[in-house]
């Protein structure tokens, strides 16, 4: 063998068996560090809640590696699996939760995320389906804030239609609404119709004042 190939054969680091029990070997940190201007918010993270519920999985992954790194060789032990939400926002954002420096970045990231994304109100007559929130979503992401944030209600009195809540404004784009709004304009338009239809006549007015049936006519006694 080479001088050259030598060298190369002992700076290859050697595979070891991992050791069941055993903390997981350290993984090479994500390509590009993870930072505010950089951080992807998939689609199916929609509200405040999935952001607090990822931060805690979060730290229930990052408390478990931390003790499994403390424990001795051949304790066996389950790694608390992480939801589709999380893995999805790891993978968006190639960081490896495995890597306590990408797990410490995440978990800054979502922590500030939590306490400063924007969130809009909304609320429907009825449970808005996952096809359209997401659209909903992903427009308000792409136009207003890539960290756009939705809470969605529910009120049934709205008929058709939402409202919309900000931090300082709150709009109205039900039906019900609308149909106040142009209370003045619907009363005057069924007086304008009414005054223009014919009026039908009354039946039981008809049936009291009928005439009564035409009589025989009358013969004058002593004609021809």
């Amino acid at each position: 063998m080479e001088p050259k190939q030598q060298q190369a054969a002992a700076a290859t680091p050697t595979p070891t068996t991992p050791v069941a029990g055993a903390a997981p070997a350290p993984v090479a940190p994500a390509t590009t560090p993870l930072t505010a201007e950089h951080f992807i918010l998939p689609e199916t993270v929609v509200s405040r809640v999935d952001v607090a519920r990822m931060l805690r999985e979060l730290n229930e992954v990052d408390e478990f590696l931390r003790q499994a790194a403390l424990r001795k060789g051949g304790q066996p032990v389950e790694m608390p699996r992480p939801s589709r939400l999380l893995e999805e926002t790891a993978a968006a954002n190639k960081v490896n939760l495995l890597q306590a420096t990408d797990r410490n970045a995440l978990l800054k990231t979502l922590t500030d995320l939590k306490r400063t994304a924007p969130t809009m109100h909304m609320s429907f007559a009825s449970n808005p389906s996952g096809l359209f929130t997401g659209k909903l979503l992903l427009w308000l992401r792409q136009n207003i804030s890539p960290y756009m944030l939705l809470q969605i209600g529910l009120q049934p009195e709205l008929a058709a239609g939402c409202t919309v809540r900000t931090i300082s404004k709150r709009y109205d784009f039900s039906v019900r609404k609308r149909l106040e709004n142009s209370k003045s304009l619907l009363t005057e338009l069924l007086q304008q119709a009414k005054d223009v239809a014919p009026v039908a006549p009354d039946p039981v007015a008809m049936a009291a004042g009928a005439a009564p049936a035409p009589e025989a006519p009358q013969t004058t006694q002593g004609a021809p």
